[in-house]
Order: C-alpha cells, then structure tokens, then sequence
C-alpha cells in the first residue's frame, strides 16, 4: 500500500528528528533538505526533485531523520514504510539499483551536512548561492565550473556584510 502524497509549496514532508519511518520518492516537484547547525542555525542541505529518494535513514537503522524535508514547488510523493520499502528491495533488483544510487547520494549528502554545520555565515551564503545557481528547472544540479582561484575565493569568504548574493554569483560563474 503506497501511500501518494500531495504537497503544496511550504509543506513539509517530514522534521529533523521525526521518526523515521518512511522511504519517500518524488515523482514530480522539489523538495529541499535542511538541517538545524549545533548553533541553531538553518542549514541548506540539499534540493532534490523527480527521481530521488528522502528518508532512506530507515533502511539504515537510524530511528530518525537527518534533516527536514519541505517542498518548494507542488510535490508528488509516492511513500512506503520501512518495512515495505525491505520486502520491494529484496524483490526488486530495479528498486535495489536505485536505492544504491540514493545511499551514495548520501554519502555527499552527509559531506555536505558536514560542512554546512561547520560553515561561517559567508561560507554558507556562498554554498546556498551555489546550490540555487546550479539547480536546473528539473531541480537536478548542473555542474558549476567557475573561474575563480582559491586564494579569490578565501577573499570573498572573508568580506564583510556589504557583499551582496548578486556580487558573489558575478564572481563564481562563467
């Protein structure tokens, strides 16, 4: 019994820290993960879109989620429980596929988290801005190739209040 879940812009899937009981596809829409920093801080995680899967911590026996997942577009979930989700893995080699492709997902994921709880403000504006500007239409990431040297990319981190997203986007794209 799959459960097909409607989600208007600003509703959230599931809370970091909510149990986690459900394996989530997004079959159309975006979704974008966040996490609370040890500061209390809002952490971008992650957009996703059509195609990928939220909530695999319940097939890796973490009791709850990593972070909150909250659509920004209209979303198409189709969600099974944990133990739907083993029973179709152990039946699927289709499913099995995907899922491996999901859990190295998250492997970068949690890099990402990683970096995003140890993040200076500057550092995470850069990052949000960079997630924003390589997200295509299908909420995929497109690769970003900037021209821009380490020791530029240290001063831009390092300014004060003044610089602007515009200001860092003109400096990090092509």
């Amino acid at each position: 019994a799959t459960a097909a879940l409607e989600l208007a812009p600003g509703a959230v899937l599931h809370r970091e820290g909510d149990g986690a009981t459900h394996l989530s596809y997004v079959e159309e829409g975006r979704l974008v993960l966040s996490a609370l920093s040890e500061q209390g801080r809002f952490c971008l995680i992650d957009i996703v879109g059509a195609g990928r899967l939220v909530g695999d911590e319940c097939l890796d026996g973490r009791s709850e989620y990593a972070s909150t997942a909250e659509a920004i577009a209209p979303t198409r979930i189709l969600s099974v429980t944990r133990e739907q989700a083993q029973t179709v893995l152990a039946q699927s080699s289709v499913f099995r596929d995907t899922l491996i492709s999901a859990v190295l997902d998250a492997r970068t994921l949690a890099h990402r988290r990683l970096v995003a709880r140890q993040s200076t403000p500057a550092e995470y504006r850069l990052a949000h801005l960079l997630v924003e500007i390589a997200t295509t239409d299908d909420g995929t990431l497109a690769p970003i190739r900037p021209r821009l040297t380490h020791d530029r990319l240290a001063d831009l981190l390092g300014r004060g209040g003044s610089q602007t997203a515009e200001a860092d986007a003109a400096a990090v794209t092509e």
